[in-house]
């Protein structure tokens, strides 16, 4: 089945608890950046894919504004993978197959590869042996950093995405950490996929 615009919000709406006409707006901020699939309306509307919902979902983790939806969620998309020593590869982690290394070296390209994977898993085999968490940490309205968080019985794993801050950067003042569980994003994915969720 193949999902549209409107029932890409829905989902997304349905899966974090938002007003639909919330994250229409995001929608239609990144549909007006050029940063999900665009065509007519109806009929001949566009058909949404993982990456248009993994994008809806950053843009969402990414601003508090809505006018600053796609802008920040083009920034917050390309944070590279920090890698540090001893940081595990994400998807040995939870066993993602046929995956390529780059998937995950981006944090937008690392929950859309998440996303496709959580479609076809059964919810409840991965749920008792992981819990995964998607983070985004915002200062000033602008992501700073994210993580990906793997509990996987007694150990955790983060891997983190940040790009480096301007030095003219105001540090300091609040600082607001939005966080996606798995479950939601599985939830999604599988409405994306037209996968009973």
């Amino acid at each position: 089945m193949s999902m549209t615009p409107q029932a890409l919000v829905e989902a997304v709406a349905t899966s974090l608890t938002m007003p639909d006409s919330r994250v229409k707006n995001y929608d239609r901020q990144l549909m007006e950046a050029g940063l999900r699939t665009k065509k007519g309306h109806g009929r001949g509307s566009a058909i949404m894919t993982m990456r248009d919902a993994a994008m809806l979902v950053i843009a969402i983790m990414s601003a508090d504004e809505v006018n600053h939806a796609a802008v920040n969620a083009a920034h917050l998309s390309d944070f590279p993978h920090r890698e540090l020593e001893g940081t595990n590869n994400l998807a040995p982690l939870i066993k993602i197959t046929g995956r390529k290394p780059h998937d995950f070296k981006k944090f937008g390209s690392a929950i859309e590869a998440m996303m496709t994977h959580f479609a076809g898993t059964a919810d409840a085999s991965l749920d008792d042996e992981y819990h995964i968490t998607f983070e985004a940490t915002l200062m000033a309205g602008i992501p700073i950093w994210a993580t990906i968080e793997i509990h996987r019985g007694s150990r955790r794993h983060e891997i983190e995405f940040l790009k480096e801050i301007p030095a003219d950067f105001p540090v300091g003042g609040l600082q607001v950490k939005r966080a996606v569980a798995w479950l939601a994003l599985s939830y999604i994915a599988k409405r994306v996929a037209g996968v009973a969720a």
